[in-house]
């Protein structure tokens, strides 16, 4: 099979894993909820910890991160299809995580999916960004800001400290403007101060 006909099979696939919302499902399945219908409404790992509980929370992270690991790996480190390529599925599985087909073309805001996809293109670059997401989630109980600051020092990392190749220091900074963009009302809350926190109860809902 060549690279292109792999290619053009894989973006289209990948979107469609993208856009599976594994919260969701677990909170229908396994709690009879819908958690967007709690805390921030989002279907992303977030709310899902504070709907979900910990056990939710944590499986809601890595099956969302899975939905971009493991295409990025077949493509990039099993079919070794060039960098461009990687990146557009990359994009693929966040687009369909955010903009989910079964969801109405809603959904969360691609970070466990973006750390699943960096965590494959460069597993050093994923680290720093984590611990940077943990650190000031840790500190501050506020997600959107781990998650923001935690994007931003991805390209910073790929271009500066590890030399990656540069499509793909290019793909994290068009990952950050994404990220900006779907986090806008969170920005807005935070400079207000009504964001909610990841230990907020999920009584507590945002309009």
């Amino acid at each position: 099979m060549g690279d292109l006909l792999i290619f053009l099979i894989c973006v289209p696939a990948t979107y469609l894993i993208g856009g599976i919302p594994f919260g969701l499902i677990y909170g229908k399945v396994f709690k009879g909820i819908d958690i967007r219908e709690m805390g921030s409404k989002n279907i992303g790992a977030a709310n899902a910890f504070r709907a979900l509980g910990p056990i939710g929370g944590v499986l809601t992270i890595l099956l969302d991160a899975s939905k971009g690991g493991f295409p990025v790996y077949f493509a990039k480190e099993y079919y070794h299809l060039i960098p461009i390529a990687v990146v557009f599925i990359a994009l693929a599985a966040i687009a369909g995580h955010n903009w989910s087909i079964f969801l109405r073309f809603k959904g969360g805001k691609g970070i466990s999916t973006l750390f699943g996809v960096t965590l494959v293109i460069s597993p050093e670059t994923a680290a720093i960004g984590f611990l940077i997401w943990l650190l000031l989630t840790v500190i501050t109980k506020y997600s959107a800001l781990g998650s923001i600051v935690g994007s931003f020092t991805l390209p910073l990392c790929a271009y500066f400290l590890l030399n990656l190749q540069f499509t793909y220091t290019v793909f994290f900074v068009l990952i950050f403007i994404f990220v900006i963009i779907k986090h806008k009302s969170n920005i807005k809350r935070l400079i207000e101060g009504t964001e909610l926190k990841i230990t907020d109860k999920v009584q507590k809902k945002i309009h």
